[in-house]
């Protein structure tokens, strides 16, 4: 691993200034990351890229960062139902099927839930999972 910090006070070329971009009203809520940026794909090879912590700024004394929460999905694949266990209270689960239908939405207020599978057919599911500080989506197979 390695950090690399990058220093965006200045304009990069063919670039909008952002006072521009901020007196027109755009919104800056994301970051693209482009390896080896500047690089065909037959120059730099077949590679493979992880990363980690994408953070922006300084970090300001006394900020705490919220507890990371975890969760606990299991058995799946399953044929009847899946447990889902997390350290903080779930408060929704929303169920996908690949098209993107809503197919199934609860609110628990739970920790633990069940979630029976025998209404689904044989598939991959994706499920939306909140907590009161957290999203999370986690695929479900029905075997």
């Amino acid at each position: 691993w390695e950090i690399i910090e990058f220093d965006f006070t200045n304009q990069a070329t063919g670039t909008e200034l952002l006072s521009i971009g901020l007196e027109r009203g755009w919104v800056y809520n994301m970051a693209s990351i482009f390896f080896n940026f500047g690089t065909d794909g037959a120059t730099a090879g077949e590679k493979t890229y992880y990363f980690d912590d994408v953070t922006f700024g300084e970090l300001v004394l006394g900020t705490q960062f919220p507890e990371i929460v975890k969760l606990n999905l299991y058995p799946n694949p399953s044929n009847d139902q899946w447990s889902i266990v997390s350290n903080d209270n779930i408060i929704m689960i929303e169920i996908f099927d690949l098209q993107g239908n809503k197919i199934l939405t609860f609110k628990p207020n739970h920790k633990t839930v069940k979630i029976s599978a025998a209404n689904f057919a044989k598939g991959v599911y994706i499920s939306k999972i909140s907590t009161k500080s957290t999203n999370s989506t986690l695929k479900l197979l029905k075997q």
